[in-house]
């Protein structure tokens, strides 16, 4: 089937594998990780450095790549398959999610391990439920594709000239109103 494909399909397929292959890594670590930070609790000694340097070998050198190769084969899908569509706009904002998550994962390992502060039930499952309704508005927008209206996601703010109108006008007015 490859073989059938032109090498400009060869090559979107190559990047779309990647691609997902990453996301999967990262998404995984995502989940992961809080959990295996819950185990912090409760140990002493060498435990608690072996599980610190496992935690940190994870997320900085298998999690962390993951998302970086993740972000940028999905970059370069954008302009390969020219995906500009109102339900992409949309993935992207639960990619934000994710890349939250992420930031917050590296936070949580330093207050763990750095200044000793073990992880509560809490606060791992707020982290997981964070990272899985990232995964799932991903998931879904990227499956479904919706037809989604700018308009009914922004409303006026889709129309040309509301920036102007709404915004920038208004404080330009001020700022005049001010020097005088």
């Amino acid at each position: 089937m490859i073989e059938a494909l032109l090498p400009g399909e060869r090559a979107i397929w190559l990047v779309k594998a990647v691609h997902i292959a990453a996301i999967a890594i990262w998404s995984g670590g995502l989940v992961s990780l809080p959990v295996l930070m819950l185990r912090r609790r409760g140990l002493t000694g060498e435990a608690v450095h072996d599980l610190h340097r496992i935690v940190r070998y994870l997320h900085v050198e298998i999690v962390s790549p993951a998302a970086f190769v993740a972000v940028i084969a999905g970059m370069a899908l954008i302009f390969m398959r020219e995906i500009f569509f109102v339900w992409f706009i949309a993935k992207l904002y639960f990619i934000a999610v994710l890349v939250a998550c992420h930031l917050g994962l590296g936070q949580m390992i330093s207050r763990t391990f750095l200044l000793d502060r073990p992880m509560g039930r809490v606060t791992v499952s707020f982290a997981i439920v964070a990272a899985l309704i990232g995964i799932t508005g991903v998931l879904f927008f990227v499956l479904a594709k919706p037809i989604l209206s700018l308009t009914a996601i922004a409303g006026e703010a889709a129309e040309p000239g509301w920036l102007e109108d709404s915004v920038v006008g208004p404080l330009i007015s001020l700022l005049i109103s001010l020097t005088k």
